[in-house]
């Protein structure tokens, strides 16, 4: 069986994948499509999240695609990015790892060191490295082709230097800028290419892994002006310009999510493809009840929408059992029909949540970890635990730790440090021992801070 990953060269993992991996195990293996949407409101579609929650879907969305999936699919009510920000999140979906674990926590810029702050917070470099294994390399080593379409954000020479056959190339937030009305931030653009991806890998009987990484609801702007002039139209004055812009800009990520998923039925391809929707952080303009946005540990910055179908699971289903974006790396390798899985993943396969008696507890970390040791708008450097029904923030800076119970207090209103002081000491010690356990890089107390200085973050230049 293949134990050693890290260590191993690429072109040596391939041999032992293909010499470990017999041809029925080949002829077994699903369609992979993952499409992951860009600074999304887990109540920002008009399907909810969790249908006893009036709060968990839009009033004015309408993501009529999204809804079919979920009406075909199981949807996740607690599902969370693995980090508050975007890069950090992509890293880890590739690698299966926390970002704690991969020193990977920012999207920069970073803070310097300055008489403004607290603290200062880590640095680390903006690089994907080729000593980390990517699912793209894993499902490529076994016989799938593989394509990367959108927004990389992880540069380290782009998606063809990590797993994926096609790409289009080591791009970032700036690129979808050019494309404008009929090609809003190049979503159709997009799906041409993966329509064209999936028919050559279908004609070659090979089993395919897409990842669409859209680079909505960046640009909304750029939104059709015919979806623009509906929700004109539609709401008015209630709603502002800048947010008509975005309910357009994620009904054209809708209507290109719908011409895929006709696109996979038309090809007859339902029955032996997997299809998940995620979000990479929370919103900046966040519509439901739950507390902060995007940069923050709380659920608004973490907790995102996410819908998973295929053979095999349940239909129009809502399942509440807490999973986070490195658990797509062991899903996607048990899909493929890889049972043995590297060492140092931090994610499970959630296929098994699906399944009767099977607990959180099976997770290397006991629960979901989170790490932001920076300063982002009002969130201070903080790291997180959520293990089942309970949360614990650990803030390294002058703001007090907070204890929630997410299942009573969702909008994370009240904290229980004083009453439940036992849980609290549990779960921050569970907390700490895992970050001290990856060497996770952490703030230290700045000697030139000066309380007395203007506390507002200079403006940056958007990358």
């Amino acid at each position: 069986m293949v134990t050693r990953y890290l260590l191993t060269p690429l072109y040596l993992l391939i041999a032992i994948l293909n010499c470990v991996y017999s041809d029925a195990i080949f002829a077994s293996q699903y369609n992979i499509i993952f499409m992951l949407s860009d600074d999304q409101d887990w109540a920002g579609l008009s399907v909810s999240m969790d249908p006893r929650d009036p709060n968990s879907k839009s009033k004015y969305n309408e993501t009529p695609s999204l809804e079919a999936l979920a009406a075909e699919g199981t949807r996740f009510t607690r599902a969370y990015a693995p980090s508050p920000v975007c890069s950090p999140t992509r890293a880890s979906i590739q690698t299966g790892k926390t970002p704690a674990r991969l020193n990977w926590t920012k999207a920069e810029p970073f803070f310097s060191e300055d008489d403004r702050q607290y603290l200062i917070p880590p640095t680390h470099a903006k690089n994907l490295q080729s000593s980390e294994i990517t699912i793209g390399e894993m499902l490529q080593s076994i016989n799938y082709s593989t394509a990367h379409f959108g927004k990389w954000h992880l540069l380290g020479g782009g998606p063809e230097k990590h797993g994926y056959n096609q790409s289009d190339g080591d791009i970032g937030n700036k690129y979808a800028a050019d494309f404008v009305d009929p090609n809003p931030v190049d979503l159709f653009g997009m799906i041409d290419r993966a329509e064209r991806f999936i028919t050559k890998a279908h004609n070659e009987n090979k089993p395919f892994f897409l990842q669409l990484s859209f680079h909505a609801l960046h640009y909304p702007e750029n939104a059709l002006e015919e979806t623009i002039t509906k929700y004109k139209n539609k709401f008015g004055n209630q709603i502002d310009v800048r947010n008509i812009q975005r309910l357009a800009i994620n009904e054209n990520m809708d209507t290109a999510i719908g011409r895929l998923l006709a696109f996979i039925q038309d090809k007859k391809l339902e029955d032996s493809t997997y299809i998940v929707f995620m979000a990479d952080n929370g919103a900046t303009n966040r519509s439901s009840s739950l507390r902060g946005g995007k940069g923050a540990l709380w659920e608004g910055g973490i907790r995102v929408p996410f819908i998973i179908k295929g053979p095999g699971i349940p239909e129009n289903a809502i399942n509440d059992t807490p999973i986070v974006g490195y658990d797509l790396f062991p899903t996607f390798m048990t899909l493929a029909g890889i049972d043995e899985h590297p060492p140092n993943l931090d994610g499970i396969d959630i296929l098994k949540f699906l399944e009767n008696g099977h607990s959180q507890h099976e997770r290397p970390a006991k629960g979901l970890v989170f790490h932001f040791p920076h300063y982002q708008k009002k969130q201070e450097p903080a790291s997180a635990l959520i293990v089942n029904n309970w949360k614990v923030i650990k803030n390294y800076g002058q703001t007090s730790d907070v204890l929630i119970n997410l299942e009573s207090d969702s909008s994370e209103q009240v904290n229980l440090i004083e009453k439940k002081p036992e849980i609290y000491k549990r779960l921050l010690l569970q907390l700490e021992n895992y970050l001290l356990s990856v060497n996770a890089a952490l703030p230290v107390k700045n000697p030139k801070f000066d309380p007395k200085a203007d506390l507002k973050p200079k403006k940056r230049a958007k990358r």
